[in-house]
This record gives structure tokens, sequence and C-alpha cells, in this order.
């Protein structure tokens, strides 16, 4: 699972700053401190994390004593994840007040954030055995099994959690919060809902619950209700938390609803997710225009620093690329991560000898997670044209995967992808069945199953049972999913022969153009139209290089 979202750290800090506020033990005169809290306290609502950072030093400076300074700061830094700098507040802070065991928590929370989840566990049983009765560490290394997706034991261990803590129920919403993770990663959606609804009626504003909650009813086909949920809740326009729901309702939305409503908005933030939006419409010059105004007005995350390196990196600026990674990377970004991106550049460069360096290098390292490492090995393998090892490799680890692992879906997208590139139709067959849309409401392989469960019909020469799959996935129930995108255009164009002029700007965007233009390929191809099915197929070979999926069925239907 991906890190709380900004939302919540905002609400996190206002919540630590009004405790600090409240503190007794000021050494500050009374009249110097309203005007401070006050400064404070806006900074972070507006976002400006570098200037309540710069305030709250100034202030530790003239107090060093007061063990909220050295916290908040902490809390500050980890947001723009400077992680040196988060360890070095919360030391201080631990220096100061050794037994405050929220300080001794909130150090194993930056371990996480590091990537390093065998020094969060470490940190968080240490600190139990000095509080064995501090029940926000039972339920961090709870947290902890369901971010590692060790899903088996969760329940059982919140059972038992709640006969020893059984007055303190009401006081921790964080109990509903677990189980509605835990209910969504295991596709028990009634139960996600409803544990959900609990947890954001004690914490309104955390947005990765409300999303969660909003996905939860869209498995089970009531996206209607999210829906009218969003619209009653921003009727009213003067709501102080109207860019939360914003933020929120947009993962609701399609892209280009979701953009009219995010670019209306002041927050800095919003503005920032509207750019995820255009990058991934393959706007990159209109990106990096927008992303340049957004940091001139002051405003600095490692989010949009990211953003910024897949955005120089698909337009092959390689040479700025490498210097944002750099500076992201001296920012202790979590390793496990950072590997990921590092590899991705060298890929996008064909430097796949550094590449493997990379992976060699990250060995005996503990941050980074062996599923990750995995799947980079066997990208490394698919890129390069070498697609046997790449398929041993994916194989390799899907052995050493649960049955019941939520992630399972994407890997076997995977491994059908380098199947039809090596030309293994059966094995494409086999893993193809594995992602029918009956195995899972929670999935959005759904499309990839009929597009080519079809394409593999069409291979074996049987052209009817083929339109047949295309139709039926047509005939799926959508409403039960979230975006109707790019994956319905091209089973409406390649069943239906039509609505390919929205499809061909999708050609001009490197991470899908190889596979929509063989679709466009393919849509003209069944529909008679020889010369413009191979046009499609000519551009669909310039965009894999000779080496991405499907390659080499793009080079098959020329050959024909």
């Amino acid at each position: 699972m991906k890190q709380m979202k900004k939302w919540f750290f905002v609400m996190i800090l206002l919540w630590a700053f009004i405790i600090w506020q409240t503190h007794k033990k000021q050494a500050m005169k009374k009249e110097d401190i309203a005007p401070l809290n006050e400064k404070i306290h806006k900074a972070i609502y507006q976002e400006n994390f570098p200037l309540a950072i710069d305030l709250l030093e100034n202030a530790f400076k003239k107090n060093p004593k007061l063990e909220k300074f050295p916290y908040l700061l902490a809390n500050l830094y980890l947001q723009e994840q400077q992680l040196d700098k988060a360890h070095f507040y919360i030391d201080t802070a631990l220096e100061l007040f050794p037994d405050n065991p929220d300080f001794h928590l909130f150090k194993g929370r930056v371990f996480l954030a590091e990537g390093d989840t065998k020094k969060t566990r470490l940190w968080y049983w240490k600190t139990l055995q000095q509080n064995p009765t501090f029940l926000s560490v039972h339920l961090a290394l709870i947290d902890l099994d369901i971010e590692e997706l060790d899903l088996a034991s969760v329940p059982e261990k919140i059972t038992k959690l709640k006969e020893s803590f059984p007055q303190e129920l009401e006081q921790y919403p964080e109990f509903h919060w677990l189980e509605g993770k835990y209910a969504f990663l295991s596709e028990k959606f009634p139960l996600a809902v409803a544990s959900l609804e609990k947890f954001l009626q004690i914490r309104p504003l955390v947005i990765e619950a409300r999303i969660m909650w909003g996905k939860s009813l869209a498995a089970q086909g009531k996206l209607s209700l999210v829906h009218n949920y969003f619209n009653q809740i921003l009727q009213k326009e003067k709501r102080l938390d109207r860019d939360f729901y914003l933020s929120a309702y947009s993962h609701f939305l399609d892209p280009n609803t979701a953009l009219s409503i995010l670019e209306q908005s002041s927050s800095n933030l919003l503005k920032e997710k509207s750019l995820s939006i255009l990058f991934r419409q393959g706007k990159y010059e209109l990106v990096e225009e927008k992303i340049t105004k957004l940091k001139l007005t002051g405003y600095q995350s490692l989010s949009l620093d990211v953003l910024s390196l897949e955005n120089y990196t698909w337009q092959k600026q390689f040479s700025s690329a490498t210097d944002i990674l750099k500076r992201i990377t001296q920012k202790k970004f979590p390793q496990a991560n950072a590997l990921s991106k590092q590899v991705q550049l060298a890929l996008a460069q064909e430097n796949f000898s550094f590449a493997k360096k990379l992976l060699e290098k990250s060995n005996n390292s503990s941050l980074v997670v062996s599923k990750t490492k995995f799947f980079l090995e066997g990208e490394i393998y698919h890129q390069e044209g070498l697609w046997k090892k790449s398929l041993a490799k994916l194989l390799n680890q899907e052995k050493q995967m649960p049955e019941d692992f939520p992630s399972r879906y994407q890997l076997y997208q995977k491994i059908v992808e380098v199947a039809l590139s090596s030309q293994e139709s059966s094995l494409a067959q086999k893993y193809i069945s594995l992602l029918s849309p009956q195995e899972s409401s929670a999935i959005n392989w759904y499309h990839f199953f009929f597009i080519w469960q079809g394409v593999l019909h069409l291979e074996k020469g049987d052209s009817l049972l083929a339109e047949q799959t295309w139709k039926k996935g047509l005939q799926f129930p959508w409403e039960k999913y979230i975006i109707k995108g790019i994956e319905k255009e091209i089973l409406e164009w390649i069943s239906e022969k039509s609505f390919s002029q929205q499809l061909e700007p999708f050609c001009g965007i490197p991470f899908l153009g190889n596979d929509v233009c063989y679709f466009l390929g393919l849509g003209h191809e069944l529909k008679g139209n020889i010369p413009l099915a191979q046009k499609f197929y000519k551009k669909g070979l310039q965009k894999s290089l000779g080496r991405e999926f499907p390659y080499y069925l793009l080079a098959q239907k020329l050959e024909k």
C-alpha cells in the first residue's frame, strides 16, 4: 500500500500543532507565541511546509528544550521526504524526552518511509517492550503486516487486540481503519465499506480511506452511490475542506472531467494532481511548462520531482532526468522506490548492463523488497528482448507468491505480455484465463482478459470466436469499475471498427503507443483496409524498437 497522501499529513501536522499550542512548558513569552502560532498554523494549512519549517527551526533555536518543536519538525521533514532531517529531529526529541512513547513510534515510521520494514518492525518491538500497553504500537505492527501484504493472520490479531483493549475500542478509530484495509485487499468489499465508514465518521479527512471506500462500493456495482455522496458534499461551495473532497472525487471521474475540476482549484496539491493526468495523456511539454510555473510560486514536493523525472524520461531528456534523480536520492527517497526509478531511467536509455548492475548492487540491501527486485529483473530482460530469461524470472516469482497475494494479477498480466512476445501462446492462454473477470470483482484486468483472449482466438484462425469475445467484453458490467478508459475504446474499435479517431492520439504516448497502434492496425485489417492497417503496424514497430510487447504480433501482421 502507498503511504498516506498529503492531506492526511496536513491534518496530522495540524493536530500535532494544536497539541503543541496547548503545552504548558513554553519558554517563550505569551505575547510572542500568539503571532508565531498563527503563522505556523497558516503555513501548514496552506501547504507551505518550507515556511513552517523555517519558523519552527528559528523558534527551536530560542527554545531548545521544548519537546513539540523537534517533534513537529520531524513530522514536517517526513512529509517533505527529507528523511535524514526527520531522523535528526525525532532523535533530538527522544534525547529530550526519552519516555514519550509517541516519539518512539514516530521513529519507526521514519524507518518505514525509508522502505526498511525490517528496522521498522524491530523498532516497534523495542518500543512495545518498554511500553507493553501502548496500543498504538500494537496497531502499527498490524498495519505493517498489511503494508507487507502478509494478510493471513491479520483478522486474528485484530480480534485479540480488541479482547485485550476493550475499553479503548471507541477511542481508537484505527481498529476500523485496519479492518477496512484488510477487507479491501482481501476483496471483502461489504466489510471494507462498513469498516471504512466507521473510521471516516471519526476521521473524515483521510483521503486514502475515502478513496478505498469509494473503490469498495464501485467493486460492488454501486458507483452511483459514490457520485451521489461527493455531489452532495461539493454543493456546499464554502466548505473549508472542499479541496480535500475534490481531490478524492477526482479518482472516480474520467480524466477530462477530473482535469476540469482540479485545475479550477487554488490548491497547489490539486494542481499537481492535474499534472499527473496530463502526463498520462502524453502532454509532456505542457506538463513541463506547468511544473516550472508551479515551482516558481515556491511550491516544492517530492512527488512533483518524481513526476518531473518521468516527464523528462519520456521526452528522452536524459540529462535533466538524471539531475532530478540525483536530487531525489539525496533526499533519502525510499530505497526500493529509488531503485525502481534508477532502473527505469537506465532502461529508457537502453543501458541494460547498468540496469543489471543496479540490481546486483542492491542484493545485500535489506531495504529492497524481493518482489520489487524480481519484477525489475523480469522487466530488464523483457526490454532487452531476452524474453525467455524474463519469463523465467517472472515464473520464479510466481512460485514464491502465495495464492491469495493481492498483487498477483499484476504479475499475471506481465507474464502474459512476455509470453506473447515469446510466442508462448499456450502459456499466455493459461495466465489470461487466470485474469478472467469471474475470478475477482476487484481487479482492473477485465479489459486485458477480453482483448487478448480475442487476439489468441484470432491467431488460431477463429475470427468468429474472437469477435464474440470482444463483444462480450463490451457487454461486461462496466459500471463496477471507476474509469471506462482507453481499453473500452479498443474493444469498441476492434469489434465494431469505429471510434478510431479517439484512439489515434494515444499512438504518440511512449508507454501506450505500440499497443494502441497494433489494435488500430488490427481494426483496419478486420475492416479490410490493409494499407491503413500496415501504416499503424509500422508505426507500432517504430514505437516498440523491436523489443517491446506486442512486437512479434506486429511483425507477423506485416509479413502477411
